[in-house]
């Protein structure tokens, strides 16, 4: 069994973030200080200047990436958007796929006098 007054020493030892553990020099071994305290990343945005992506400071004070908003969760929120259409899974207005009219010949037989599948899937 691990002694838990022993992993926190090591721990806060070894972390090179001694003060985002909350360890003190109490936490040395054989010590009878056992409790870790993690501190916040961050309070405000600015906080997160210097973390590239994560630039939002979440409501548990950790640096995070900010929450991308959907362009449209259904097909009549893309309907201002010209020929992209159709809403994708992801949320993004996306230009319909096209079914092909045909993937054969036998394909185009109730078209008349268009009885051949071309390379784009019309029968011509």
């Amino acid at each position: 069994m691990i002694n838990k007054k022993y992993l926190l020493a090591l721990v806060c030892a070894l972390t090179s973030s001694m003060a985002f553990y909350g360890c003190d020099d109490g936490d040395a071994v054989g010590s009878t200080h056992n409790t870790i305290t993690k501190t916040a990343e961050c309070t405000t945005n600015a906080d997160c200047a210097d973390k590239g992506d994560k630039t939002e400071c979440s409501a548990d004070g950790i640096c995070v990436a900010p929450a991308v908003t959907p362009e449209c969760t259904t097909n009549e929120d893309c309907a201002d958007k010209g020929d992209k259409t159709e809403c994708s899974s992801e949320g993004i207005c996306v230009v319909p796929a096209v079914t092909p009219e045909c993937t054969t010949n036998d394909d185009c037989a109730d078209k008349g006098d268009k009885t051949e599948c071309n390379t784009d899937g019309i029968c011509v």
